[in-house]
């Protein structure tokens, strides 16, 4: 912790923090602090003690020694394709047209892409001819795919996602990136103050594959002594959906979520 009369530096909880927050209340209690010793592990303290971290599962790509979320391409993916589509707009209704975004990483966001899709688009809407392939790079295109069912101010809608990152069996998936989860954290926690003895990992499912409960071996999940509990929490309802105890095995666990 900081030493007594040092301030430290506080922010808000991001939503994966609020779902562990609420988690942590519901299942110990009241004394839950959130950033004892400010922005640096642990993200809470339970009960004067338990140090908790909290991260986010998601899938991950891997690309020369660097990993990041899959989401982080498709959510700056679909922020350029949506800015660009909503610029077509008119104050009587209009045709509507489906997008899909198809791209598989690395994603090269060259400063052209927004010309070059507006282009294009506005090519499109002169000879309305789909499915329209607009190759954008090496590895993104976007597919006018046809007409919605209705007619709006909007010319266009992006409606589809083909990540070809994403594929792979499920259980194989949800495996290895709570096993890059809790290696990630491990490290990070390696600097932590000395004084924190006992620490709990929570992952926030956001893969959404909670699914396939039936298919996961807790035997399969890294062997951290690290980690007193590893606890895979609901993405909407914050219940625990797998609990993995390094010292108690009763504890080990997997819950319904239906």
């Amino acid at each position: 912790m900081k030493a007594e009369g040092e301030r430290p530096e506080y922010r808000k909880m991001n939503d994966d923090e609020k779902l562990a927050d609420s988690f942590l209340r519901e299942t110990m209690g009241e004394d839950v602090v959130f950033e004892p010793d400010g922005n640096v592990p642990p993200d809470f303290l339970v009960d004067g003690e338990l140090a908790v971290e909290v991260r986010r599962l998601n899938h991950n790509y891997t690309n020369s020694g660097k990993t990041e979320g899959l989401e982080n391409t498709t959510e700056a993916l679909s922020r350029i394709v949506t800015e660009v589509s909503s610029s077509f707009r008119s104050e009587e209704k209009q045709d509507c047209y489906y997008l899909q975004l198809r791209y598989h990483r690395p994603v090269k966001f060259r400063k052209k892409i927004k010309q070059e899709l507006k282009r294009q688009l506005e090519d499109f809407l002169d000879n309305p001819i789909w499915p329209k392939t607009i190759k954008l790079s090496a590895n993104l295109s976007v597919v006018v795919m046809g007409k919605a069912g209705s007619r709006g101010q909007d010319a266009f809608h992006l409606g589809m996602w083909s990540d070809y990152d994403a594929g792979g069996r499920d259980d194989v998936v949800y495996l290895a990136n709570i096993n890059h989860a809790i290696n990630e954290k491990s490290s990070k926690i390696s600097r932590a103050p000395e004084e924190y003895t006992r620490w709990w990992l929570i992952l926030v499912d956001r893969i959404g594959l909670y699914q396939v409960m039936d298919d996961i071996d807790l035997d399969d999940i890294a062997k951290d002594k690290t980690w007193e509990r590893v606890i895979v929490i609901h993405p909407h309802t914050a219940k625990a959906i797998l609990i993995r105890d390094s010292k108690h095995n009763g504890f080990n666990r997997k819950y319904p979520t239906t």
